[in-house]
């Protein structure tokens, strides 16, 4: 612990006031040093979204919920009566045929309208009987034939169908005037040179002329003359609409061929023409020897080899990876693929994939396996009947070998004939004597 610190005054040492702690805590370090992230609470958990990938994202409402075991099977299984396709089969006998349509004589659209026939009227007119006869009215034959009504000639417009087109869908001339067929004569009305509408008693004439011309108006406010100073500070300091604004210098009166400047000081120095056209000889305007092509011995991207390929593989599964580092960019096909981060498996969150239900699995590895999940009832003859037939029902996997899903679906016949019998199969029974007696 540090000694308190002394004040030396006009009578010797006096300790300080006031009261100071000493400690650990109490140093610069412990006061850098603000503590860890604090954790999301609880009631707040379940509304964060997990950030890992191939985490499935589960709605914030059922992670109250009590958890289900996934490899749980709801309903109650029961045994097989009738199969499906035999239920969904509505085939009849020929006596139930003839059973169905003795049944069905007694309707009168039995007999009227049958099955690929058309109704059935029964009583039909003796001149129907006819061969000969048909339906309807002929008509008259006309000149104009099948073709000229389907597509017929375009003629030209005559005056009344204009006016018939004119009076029906308004089809005027582009600058025709409209005209209603009115008579004029009736009403002593001149159309040219009529004007309707009533004068006015005070009329003010010249109006528009005083509105495009102000000057002519006496009553129009009077022009305000300002000082010359005023105006040409004005000019100087505005901008006059298709004019340049005044620098206030003095007006230049030479001809217009004079230009500013100086002339070079000889005929060699380059101009602005040379300056963007360029002094090139027709060799050093020529495209380069290397354009398009390797010049350089041994360079050249050329072979014999139809199969040969340059540069290296994305994904470099012939070497081995340098290291197993997070920040590693190359990718060596130790990766999850696309399918696994699109569409993930059922167990992904427990690290487990597809491919290692696929993978083969000796006995005692499939025999700890499902003992943990709760078939450790199972005998050994059993489960050597059940390693059996996976073996040889189901080809997951190369023949002769066992993996889990076989295995898992070998157990599903076995389960499901205990089920529904209360008894082993004769497969597990045969198989299981087989194993007994392979061990005597």
């Amino acid at each position: 612990m540090a000694a308190p610190a002394l004040t030396r005054g006009a009578k010797g040492t006096v300790r300080p006031a006031g009261v100071k702690n000493y400690g650990a805590d109490d140093s610069a370090a412990a006061a850098l040093d603000f503590g860890g992230r604090p954790s999301t609470p609880e009631r707040l958990r379940r509304f964060r979204v997990p950030a890992e990938p191939g985490v499935r994202v589960r709605p914030a409402g059922p992670m109250r919920d009590d958890k289900v075991d996934d490899t749980r099977f709801f309903g109650q299984v029961k045994p097989k009566d009738v199969p499906a396709a035999q239920a969904m089969d509505n085939s009849m006998t020929p006596l139930q045929e003839y059973e169905a349509s003795k049944a069905e004589a007694v309707y009168r659209t039995a007999a009227r309208e049958r099955l690929g026939q058309s109704y059935s009227y029964q009583s039909r007119p003796a001149k129907t009987a006819d061969p000969g006869f048909a339906f309807g009215k002929p008509s008259g034959r006309s000149g104009i034939t099948t073709k000229e009504l389907t597509c017929p000639v375009d003629h030209p417009e005559y005056e009344e169908a204009e006016k018939v087109y004119k009076k029906s869908h308004g089809a005027f001339a582009p600058g025709e005037q409209r005209t209603r067929m009115v008579d004029w004569s009736r009403a002593r009305v001149d159309p040219s040179s009529h004007r309707f509408g009533v004068v006015a008693r005070h009329a003010d004439a010249g109006g528009v002329s005083k509105c495009l011309d102000p000057d002519t108006d006496a009553l129009a406010p009077a022009a305000k003359v300002i000082p010359r100073r005023v105006a040409a500070a004005r000019m100087f300091s505005t901008d006059q609409v298709g004019k340049p604004r005044a620098l206030g210098l003095a007006a230049y009166k030479r001809a217009p061929p004079d230009s500013f400047g100086r002339p070079p000081a000889s005929g060699d120095t380059w101009g602005a023409a040379e300056c963007l056209r360029g002094d090139f000889t027709e060799e050093e305007m020529m495209p380069d020897a290397d354009l398009g092509k390797a010049t350089r011995p041994g360079f050249r991207n050329t072979t014999t080899d139809p199969d040969r390929v340059f540069g290296i593989p994305s994904l470099r599964t012939d070497v081995p990876p340098r290291n197993f580092s997070i920040a590693e960019p190359q990718n060596f096909g130790q990766d999850a693929p696309l399918k696994s981060l699109v569409n993930p498996s059922r167990f992904m969150t427990r690290g487990v994939d597809h491919s290692d239900f696929a993978k083969k699995r000796e006995v005692a590895e499939l025999r700890e396996l499902f003992d943990s999940i709760g078939y450790s009832y199972l005998s050994a003859g059993a489960f050597a009947a059940i390693y059996q037939r996976a073996a040889e029902r189901y080809d997951v996997t190369e023949p002769g070998s066992v993996s889990a899903e076989e295995f898992k679906r070998a157990l599903a016949d076995y389960l499901e004939v205990v089920e529904d019998t209360g008894e082993e199969p004769e497969w597990c029974r045969a198989g299981a004597g087989a194993a007994a007696a392979e061990a005597e």
